[in-house]
């Protein structure tokens, strides 16, 4: 389903309104394309990766004119920030692209693709005390 930047701006509203009341959540972990792409787009952490707002961005033309269907211009493009850490802008807390809870655990290409970056998270998360190693 196609979330419509209107809608995308309400909810980034109440992000921010959960990280005003709750200033003690460190990091924020966000599961798919459309959302990540939102987040980039609408300035909520730092990274203005043009390629992959590029790539993340709804199609124009073909299916997604239908019922609102999200189909973006390269489905892949999450895998292209999945693992790193950026800083949300205005606010002491951490966003981390992951993937879906559908494709966990990890297993076949997904191993290959992505055991790096999950990697590089474990340990800043460590690293942060947020969790054991």
């Amino acid at each position: 389903m196609l979330i419509p930047e209107e809608k995308a701006k309400e909810g980034l509203e109440r992000i921010k309104k959960i990280l005003k009341t709750n200033p003690t959540i460190s990091y924020i972990f966000s599961m798919s394309l459309q959302t990540n792409y939102w987040l980039q787009k609408l300035e909520f952490y730092s990274c203005q990766d043009e390629n992959f707002l590029h790539n993340a961005q709804p199609r124009r033309v073909g299916l997604e004119t239908i019922n609102n269907y999200y189909q973006p211009v390269n489905p892949k493009a999450l895998s292209s920030i999945i693992g790193n850490i950026y800083e949300v802008n205005g606010f002491d807390s951490k966003i981390v692209p992951i993937l879906p809870a559908k494709d966990f655990p990890l297993k076949d290409k997904n191993i290959d693709l992505f055991q790096t970056p999950y990697l590089k998270i474990k340990e800043s998360l460590v690293f942060n005390k947020m969790i054991k190693n």
